[in-house]
């Protein structure tokens, strides 16, 4: 499926559904970013303004944690940053309320299900780019989905019993009518069924479990590959990451990750320092379109972004704040 290229402009304070739609504008200098260089990545993190030379500067911009990013460009033999705006970033999150949102920097936002959580429409496109549908499983075939999204998430760990816990052969029998009803709520780019943490090595059956999917769904919209990853290294999942783009050619969503999950015990300030050392890879490296961290809330302090009293953590506070590039 060739790649369809998506991007989205904001106007801050678009309230409910309807407006916010009618907020997005002529995304032209959105799709300018993404072949660009975000100033703020990397050690030697600068501005517009101190950049020297009228090429470095055209092919620059900047970005803040509030979520607003800004193109350099070159005027009087000076590189200076041009007027904020909001474009949609690769990091999102997962579940939340408007309140949680707010605490973040204007993340796209899924929750799982085909509709946002009851109070979105009232804080739509202030604290956040965009709410991504998922078609969980089998079930609500012909329920709605949130119109005009700028993307649609497929089924969520067929793989697994507990979850979704659909075979591939069905999953791809069911695959048309995902795509049908996707069109009928404007959604254009459609991410593949997401199974439970992969590895690209022989008899892996989260792997082999997509190879079916794509065997038996020939010709089927799939736009980008969406992975959950629970590895407790992020070198390990550098490695896995680079596999699966290289076996299915398809640009990925990572829908959740984090340090090991709740089953290993990666603390606090461990989370953190995977984080530091992974995100950096998810920002700069081109065919990783978009990431959610698992999760906004957690039984476990260790691995949310807020936690049970309401304030971020330390986990939540590296995830605001680490520079952020443009996403498709």
């Amino acid at each position: 499926m060739v790649r369809i290229a998506s991007f989205a402009v904001m106007i801050v304070g678009a309230l409910g559904q309807d407006v916010f739609l009618a907020s997005r504008t002529d995304s032209a200098t959105c799709a300018d970013l993404f072949n660009r260089k975000n100033l703020q990545q990397g050690e030697s993190s600068k501005t517009c303004e101190k950049v020297l030379d009228k090429a470095t500067c055209g092919s620059s911009y900047v970005s803040d944690s509030s979520g607003m990013f800004a193109a350099c460009s070159w005027s009087a033999d000076e590189c200076r940053a041009g007027d904020k705006m909001r474009c949609t970033p690769k990091r999102g999150a997962g579940g939340g309320n408007c309140s949680d949102l707010a605490m973040l920097s204007n993340p796209w936002v899924y929750n799982w299900g085909k509709m946002p959580n009851d109070d979105y429409e009232g804080c739509a496109g202030q604290h956040d780019s965009g709410f991504v549908p998922m078609w969980w499983g089998k079930w609500g075939l012909d329920s709605d989905l949130w119109r005009g999204a700028d993307a649609a998430l497929g089924f969520n760990e067929p793989d697994n019993k507990n979850q979704a816990n659909m075979n591939a052969t069905y999953s791809a029998e069911l695959w048309a009518k995902f795509e049908s009803k996707a069109a009928e709520f404007g959604i254009k780019r459609l991410g593949s069924p997401v199974t439970t943490t992969p590895s690209v090595v022989e008899g892996n059956v989260q792997t082999k479990w997509y190879d079916d999917f794509f065997a038996a769904c020939r010709g089927c919209k799939v736009d980008f590959l969406a992975v959950h990853m629970y590895k407790t290294t992020a070198k390990a999942v550098k490695q896995t990451l680079e596999d699966l783009h290289e076996r299915y050619k398809l640009p990925i969503w990572v829908t959740e990750f984090n340090a090991g999950g709740s089953w290993n015990e990666v603390d606090e300030a461990g989370q953190v320092e995977y984080m530091k050392e992974l995100l950096p890879f998810l920002e700069e490296t081109p065919y990783i379109e978009r990431y959610a961290w698992f999760s906004m809330h957690h039984k476990l302090d260790r691995l949310a972004l807020i936690d049970g009293t309401g304030k971020l953590t330390d986990v939540g506070i590296m995830y605001r704040d680490f520079p952020m590039n443009v996403a498709k």
